[in-house]
């Protein structure tokens, strides 16, 4: 996470709020697919009734929330809504269901592994499909990223045997 955040002025860093944030995100993440593992699945609810419950929740604290923390006028268009509540259904509503039974099948720290490809996915993305332009550091994480991964799951031990 650090190699990609690039928290070294010198060569381009960004703020240091924004860094924190991204650090208590991915602390939370892990915590979360532990948790999830640890004290949901053992319960045996659906696939589906997890995620709706997470995501309604979520949804009910950033209603409560907005007027406090909101910034400037918002104006919504028909064409907005519903591509944001189609993303919300079909991108978001499908991952944390299909999430929910890998964590349940793999187990937490083999889910979570899929997800730490995200950032990789979406960079190498941005630079194909967008134009965007690579720095040095982001190849270097996206090798870390993996290289987690293979050990984290055992599988550095199997890779050199061969």
């Amino acid at each position: 996470m650090l190699t990609i955040l690039s928290p070294w002025p010198s060569l381009g860093g960004s703020s240091a709020t924004g860094q924190l944030a991204c650090l208590a995100a991915t602390a939370c993440f892990g915590l979360g697919f532990t948790y999830l593992r640890k004290q949901i699945v053992p319960r045996g609810l659906l696939a589906l009734a997890v995620p709706c419950a997470q995501v309604s929740l979520g949804a009910l604290v950033m209603l409560v929330l907005t007027p406090f923390v909101g910034r400037g006028e918002v104006h919504l268009s028909w064409r907005g809504v519903l591509s944001m509540l189609a993303l919300g259904a079909l991108g978001t509503g499908m991952v944390y269901v299909w999430n929910t039974n890998v964590v349940s099948a793999w187990g937490a720290t083999n889910a979570s592994s899929v997800a730490y490809l995200t950032p990789v996915v979406g960079v190498v993305f941005g630079v194909i499909f967008l134009g965007e332009h690579m720095t040095w550091s982001e190849p270097i994480g996206a090798a870390l990223v993996v290289l987690g991964i293979v050990v984290s799951q055992r599988r550095l031990k199997r890779l050199t045997s061969r």
